[in-house]
């Protein structure tokens, strides 16, 4: 039974600035397949898991695992692409992936936020497909801006 449901990666080939994992297998499928792998052999004859234990397939695999509420500034929220039919309403919960960018030291985190949001624009309805809704849910570029913005509206007054 040591030698059941094994998979292994085996390697992986780099092509397009993408990589491909190798794997070879396969893991179990099913139930059934669980079921009937040998454990054991008695006078030559094969003794199946099946044939000791009750097998039960578990809860399915989980299709998403983060979730986005809605509340009353949906209406502000900042979005890429037509978004007609497909903004969230209030208090409506939806799948999502979350995509975190960093700038590096000495950067100025207003021209970061800019292109990445200029990207996100230009791919959108191409690699990311027209029906997915792009959310900016933080954008520390605008947040510095003010920030540099309200400093020197401090400086300029006379004290």
């Amino acid at each position: 039974m040591a030698n059941a449901n094994i998979n292994l990666q085996v390697g992986s080939i780099e092509r397009g600035n993408r990589e491909i994992l190798l794997e070879a297998g396969p893991h179990f499928e099913s139930s059934e397949e669980v079921g009937a792998t040998v454990i054991k052999s008695v006078a030559g004859r094969p003794v199946y898991l099946r044939d000791v234990a009750r097998i039960e397939d578990g809860p399915a695999d989980v299709d998403h695992y983060t979730r986005i509420g809605f509340g009353p500034a949906v209406e502000e929220m900042p979005t890429i692409g037509n978004a007609t039919g497909n903004k969230p309403q209030v208090g409506q919960e939806r799948q999502m992936v979350t995509i975190a960018v960093a700038k590096r030291k000495g950067s100025n985190a207003v021209n970061v936020a800019e292109a990445v949001i200029a990207t996100a624009e230009k791919l959108h309805g191409t690699l990311i497909p027209e029906d997915v809704l792009l959310t900016i849910s933080r954008d520390y570029g605008e947040t510095a801006n003010h920030k540099v913005n309200e400093l020197v509206k401090h400086l300029s007054l006379p004290s």
